[in-house]
C-alpha cells in the first residue's frame, strides 16, 4: 500500500495547487484562485452572488460567452440578466454555445450548493458538472472526497480516447 499512499499524496498536492477561474454568472466578474488558497465562503467580489461557475484559467471563451449572455439579458426586458437554463433554446446562441452556457449554469449551481467542495471536485481533470454532482452526492469529505476525485480522473484517463468531441 506504500505506493498507493505516495500516488495519492502526489495527486492531492497537484489538485490543491490547481488554479481555477470562478466566473460570476450574475455579473460576469472572474477571479482566479488555487484550490488550497480558496476562501471557505465563496461569493462574487463584485456583486456577492454565490452563483460562481468553475472554468480553467485559460478559458477566455467562457468569459466572453457569459458576458455576451449577461449583456443580452440586460437589453431584453423579458430575459433574466442571470445565466439560467431557458425553457427554449436561445436564438442568439448556437446549440454548442447554449450547451456550454448550460454547463456553466450547472457548475454555478453546484458551487452555490456545496461551496469549496464543489470547486475542489471540478478542479479534477476531466471532471465537469455532471460528474462533480455524482461525486458530491456521496457526501464524503477530506481524503475520501479526494479519493473519489482520483477514481473519476483515472476513469476519464482510461476512456477519453473513445469520446467524440
Amino acid at each position: 500500500k506504500k505506493p498507493d499512499l505516495e500516488v495519492f499524496r502526489v495527486f492531492r498536492d497537484r489538485l490543491m495547487d490547481t488554479r481555477v477561474r470562478l466566473l460570476c454568472t450574475n455579473c460576469g466578474t472572474g477571479i482566479t484562485y488555487t484550490v488550497k488558497d480558496m476562501p471557505d465562503d465563496l461569493h462574487c467580489v463584485n456583486c456577492h452572488s454565490k452563483l460562481l461557475a468553475v472554468t480553467g484559467t485559460r478559458n477566455m471563451d467562457a468569459e466572453l460567452l457569459l458576458n455576451r449572455k449577461i449583456k443580452k439579458g440586460r437589453k431584453d426586458t423579458t430575459a433574466s440578466a442571470k445565466i439560467s437554463k431557458p425553457s427554449s433554446p436561445c436564438i442568439d446562441f448556437t446549440n454548442e454555445e447554449q450547451d456550454y452556457l448550460d454547463r456553466l449554469a450547472d457548475s454555478a449551481s453546484l458551487v452555490a450548493a456545496s461551496g469549496k467542495r464543489a470547486v475542489t471536485v471540478q478542479a479534477g481533470r476531466g471532471i465537469g458538472p455532471r460528474t462533480a454532482g455524482r461525486i458530491l452526492r456521496r457526501q464524503t469529505d477530506g481524503d475520501e472526497l479526494l479519493k473519489d476525485v482520483l477514481r473519476e480522473e483515472l476513469l476519464y484517463a482510461k476512456t477519453k480516447r473513445f469520446w467524440r468531441e
